[in-house]
């Protein structure tokens, strides 16, 4: 559960060698309210499980988008959402 910019910042620690491996959570929806409550619904356990909140806060993210399954800053950095035609869209 990290978002692009994390993953770039551990590829530049990295270097290009060593294989990285991010798991990338994606839902299919267009509409933005739906598509974040559906990735609210899948993170909301996670947020609350001490090792992934405290990894989240040292992303930068605050407590108060980590409060009630996560904010609209934290799912739309973390879940790419949009429909097949979006082209990797992230957020809105």
């Amino acid at each position: 559960m990290i978002s692009p910019d994390q993953t770039a910042a551990m590829r530049a620690l990295l270097g290009p060698q060593p294989l990285l491996a991010p798991y990338q959570a994606i839902v299919l929806e267009a509409d933005p309210a739906r598509a974040r409550a559906l990735a609210r619904g899948f993170l909301g356990p996670f947020v609350g499980m001490g090792h992934y909140a405290r990894n989240l806060l040292r992303q930068g993210f605050t407590e108060q988008d980590l409060a009630g399954g996560g904010s609209d800053r934290l799912i739309d950095a973390v879940v790419a959402w949009g429909d097949v035609d979006s082209s990797g869209r992230t957020g809105a």
